[in-house]
């Protein structure tokens, strides 16, 4: 065998060896461009989320973050999806309507003067308590609204109509019609920021001229989007019924007080999660 062939099959097998990792670096772009877009945290887009006026408020301000109570049909057995006119609207179970209870004895010494709550019943049902003890109107905001995630929903998520919602909550807000639900399907975690952004966005501006605490009931995408925008980088799998706390300096990210607390949820055996203090 000659050099000059041995050269040529060297370059050969180098050449094919090339074209078995074009393949492999191919393979995997096509796998990265495909893959889905429900992921929790993209890192692929960024959010919309960065707003000033989210960190300007009156230092000392407060935002709670509710957690809605335990779902009716995530009880073990439970049926009731099967025969549901809307499966995506699940009511609180018995335990979660105890979380509501336990939600509100947390707030009873504590001063708000604003709610807000996702349009969904089992958030609604996790604020009433509240609200009529305080004697404060809900205003439902839909950015506030469960997440599309196809993991979790094999359809569109569908809340009640606004009209249905105020024959079934007498303490809602009737003079504040909230924007129509246009969220996307699929959605991934940044698409939340972004609704979490809008929402806090309008009700700092809304509330700005008689700025008081503000209590906020959502879904756990909630707590973590909101989390997310108020701190910075705080993001957590929060249990039914959990309360976050932040307080505002005035100027830049808000002071996690509570984080997740589960503490008024004496009913159930949860663990103690971690507490944050000034």
């Amino acid at each position: 065998m000659t050099p000059l062939y041995r050269a040529v099959q060297i370059n050969g097998r180098d050449i094919f060896e090339g074209i078995a990792m074009i393949r492999v670096f191919l393979l995997f772009g096509i796998a990265a461009s495909i893959r889905p877009r429900y992921l929790p945290h993209d890192e692929d887009r960024k959010s919309k989320q960065y707003r000033p006026s989210i960190l300007t408020t009156v230092s000392g301000r407060r935002i709670y973050v509710v957690r809605h109570g335990a779902r009716l049909d995530m009880e073990e057995g439970s049926t009731w999806r099967d025969t549901a006119a809307n499966p995506t609207d699940t009511p609180l179970s018995e335990s979660g309507l105890e979380d509501a209870q336990a939600v509100l004895e947390f707030f009873k010494d504590r001063d708000i003067q604003y709610i807000y709550s996702s349009p969904f019943t089992r958030a609604l049902q996790t604020a009433q308590p509240t609200a009529q003890d305080h004697g404060i109107k809900i205003r439902i905001n839909n950015h506030l609204a469960e997440i599309n995630d196809i993991r979790y929903q094999p359809r569109p998520v569908t809340a009640p109509a606004f009209e249905d919602i105020i024959q079934n909550f007498s303490s809602v807000d009737v003079t504040r019609v909230p924007k129509g639900i246009n969220h996307k399907y699929p959605e991934i975690f940044a698409d939340s920021l972004d609704r979490a952004a809008e929402c806090l966005d309008e009700i700092i501006r809304e509330t700005q001229s008689s700025p008081g605490n503000i209590a906020i009931f959502g879904h756990a995408i909630t707590v973590n989007a909101v989390t997310k925008l108020l701190t910075g980088d705080l993001t957590f799998r929060p249990q039914c019924g959990c309360i976050s706390e932040f307080v505002s300096n005035g100027r830049g990210p808000w002071k996690p007080v509570l984080l997740t607390y589960v503490g008024h949820l004496k009913h159930r055996n949860l663990p103690k999660w971690k507490t944050w203090t000034l």
